[in-house]
């Protein structure tokens, strides 16, 4: 919990995940998305040619029983993407090798982050989609 410093009243539990929107809303006008874009929340395709997926970047925090989470979206090239969803909800997913990607969201408070290259790794089934290495 934190604790104003003015009044000393709790402010409740401190948000330890910041994420942003679909990439799509970059790349396409909102009257065009429905005919453009397919999505859920973790996977995104624009076009047809561009694949991104969501997932998280984090960074442990000295004193906290969790990790602070960026929330973010990388793109992939179409083979890795294709060969992530087919093993999406497979058992073992985690030991895929990493995939090549670019990252797609800018992060408050670092140097420009967007268009960092990156390597994606597959959570363990269930668990937060992706994790990613290398961005900051």
């Amino acid at each position: 919990m934190s604790k104003c410093k003015v009044c000393n009243c709790d402010l409740g539990p401190v948000p330890m995940c910041f994420g942003s929107g679909s990439p799509a809303t970059l790349m396409v006008a909102p009257e065009e998305l429905s005919v453009r874009v397919e999505e859920n929340s973790d996977q995104c395709i624009v076009d047809g040619e561009h694949f991104f997926v969501r997932g998280h970047i984090e960074l442990p925090v000295a004193g906290a029983d969790e990790p602070f989470i960026w929330s973010v979206w990388v793109s992939l090239s179409e083979q890795s993407f294709d060969h992530m969803s087919e093993h999406w909800e497979s058992e073992g997913r985690e030991n895929c090798e990493a995939y090549f990607g670019w990252l797609m969201t800018n992060l408050p408070c670092y140097p420009e982050t967007m268009h960092t290259e990156n390597q994606c790794s597959i959570s363990a089934c269930w668990a937060s989609p992706t994790s990613f290495s290398g961005a900051i």
